[in-house]
């Protein structure tokens, strides 16, 4: 049988912590679930939006601040 991945018990942890966390924001702010789904969506929808802009900066321009909207300069034609 193959070896777990001595990352693999880390991100399960966190998987389970993370569930907790929402529960414990439900809970404490009394939300319906559907209420919860739009908090969570939103919360991870901005959050990736983030990484993905990143993203396009890198792919677009080679680094992570020149925002990827932005045209290359004349003499960087990046």
């Amino acid at each position: 049988m193959p070896k777990m991945h001595p990352r693999e018990m880390s991100t399960k942890k966190a998987e389970c912590d993370l569930v907790d966390a929402i529960q414990k924001v439900m809970e404490e702010h009394e939300l319906t679930d559907g209420e919860a789904l739009r908090v969570v969506n939103k919360a991870f929808s901005q959050w990736l939006g983030h990484f993905a802009a990143i993203t396009i900066r890198e792919e677009r321009h080679g680094n992570s601040e020149t925002p990827g909207g932005w045209a290359p300069k004349e003499d960087d034609e990046s």
